[in-house]
């Protein structure tokens, strides 16, 4: 590898990580005080759910979700991943 391509090259991954560093540090940060976001936290913890820690099996419609999706593999046996 050349001078000039090692160069190119580091100029590359520096430019990804400002760029994951923005998203990291401003975008993110500002994303979480919109009010949005505050709000969905806020129901989150209502619920008694830490959303920073979120599983699916603490979804209140989990089960019916599920209920549903059995249904429609029963029904069309290959609409979920498998191939015709």
């Amino acid at each position: 590898m050349s001078t000039q391509e090692a160069f190119s090259r580091g100029l590359r991954v520096t430019g990804v990580l400002i760029a994951i560093s923005i998203v990291w540090l401003w975008v993110l940060p500002w994303l979480g005080e919109q009010p949005v976001a505050r709000d969905f936290i806020a129901r989150m913890e209502q619920a008694g759910i830490d959303p920073s820690a979120m599983y699916y099996s603490e979804l209140e419609t989990l089960d019916q979700t599920e209920s549903k999706f059995r249904e429609l593999e029963e029904d069309y046996p290959y609409l979920f991943w498998h191939s015709k």
